[in-house]
């Protein structure tokens, strides 16, 4: 499957695990605005670490 994906990649046929109209320019000239993209919520786990998680923050 490794070889057959590279192969895909290869050829300019992109990532199918990715939605096409996620990486179109279009796409996110249309979020931004509408204010944005939501992201994860960000904590402190030990003195340096920092770890993603719910909730989401929407733009505002």
């Amino acid at each position: 499957m490794e070889r057959a994906f590279r192969a895909r990649a290869a050829a300019g046929l992109g990532d199918i695990q990715l939605p096409r109209f996620a990486r179109h320019d279009a796409h996110v000239a249309a979020a931004m605005r509408e204010g944005g993209f939501c992201a994860l919520s960000e904590r402190r786990v030990g003195k340096d670490g920092m770890a993603v998680c719910l909730p989401l923050t929407w733009p505002k």
